[in-house]
């Protein structure tokens, strides 16, 4: 009966323990004290939230928006295990994405790491990241963008014609015409086919897997994510083809 209760008493004290190291792991750092925002519960933070938002159909525009009316352009939030700062708005977009090398770096949640692999655009460093860039970025020029502007407008013209006398839901259709555009500038995908619904569900499926629960089970989001991933990895040979679907993956996620 000793035995007992002492293999007990030193369970709870292990669960006591362990709690109060989790506890001590997801406090608020000291960086980020004077910036708005709310780190949810203890432990979990806000992760319930943004994973039931995530998966709605605004997306994680859903979560940031009901945020940044609360708290503002800039504010701090816990999710997924990981302290976050959210930042919106086009001064923010500007030093994302003109940031020069050293001032903004990538730090993929570990879902978004394993679905994208460590020699994707987003997970690599130095001259290899700038060897990958330099391999896609001439679509996204200036002068790239001036190639495809017949294209570009004759979409939107299409697109906007097809919204008469129906109910729109802006943010699908931006989202379909932006991955028909890039698509199309970096993939040579047709705007319209088997293969552009064939790419818009995997990116979808990419997208969905970066904040889903890192269980590798069958049927699971992050288990679909690496499916699809291992997919464009062995069925494109081409370096430029497989990176540029991860390369829109940030383009997409930078934007929202």
């Amino acid at each position: 009966m000793e035995l007992i209760n002492l293999l007990l008493s030193l369970i709870l004290s292990l669960l006591v323990l362990s709690v109060l190291f989790l506890l001590y792991l997801t406090r608020s750092p000291k960086a980020m004290e004077g910036i708005p925002g709310s780190l949810g519960w203890p432990i979990v933070g806000e992760s319930f939230s943004f994973l039931s938002d995530f998966s709605s159909p605004s997306g994680i525009f859903s979560f940031m928006s009901k945020r940044q009316k609360r708290y503002g352009k800039v504010f701090k939030s816990f999710v997924l295990g990981r302290f976050t700062v959210f930042m919106t708005g086009r001064e923010a977009s500007k030093i994302l994405l003109t940031g020069k090398d050293g001032i903004v770096s990538l730090n993929l949640f570990y879902t978004g790491q394993q679905v994208l692999g460590p020699t994707s655009l987003l997970q690599t460093t130095g001259e290899a990241h700038k060897r990958l860039r330099r391999l896609i970025a001439e679509p996204l020029s200036i002068d790239g963008l001036k190639k495809y502007f017949h294209f570009i407008n004759t979409q939107a013209m299409k697109t906007l014609d097809q919204w008469e006398g129906r109910k729109v839901l802006v943010l699908e259709e931006a989202s379909t015409f932006t991955l028909k555009v890039i698509g199309h500038m970096i993939m040579s995908l047709e705007p319209t086919g088997e293969e552009q619904e064939k790419f818009r569900s995997n990116f979808k499926i990419i997208s969905s897997s970066f904040a889903s629960l890192p269980f590798k089970l069958p049927g699971t989001a992050f288990h679909r994510g690496i499916k699809v991933t291992k997919y464009y990895i062995t069925s494109h040979t081409s370096l430029r083809c497989t990176d540029s679907i991860m390369k829109i993956t940030e383009l997409s996620f930078t934007l929202m």
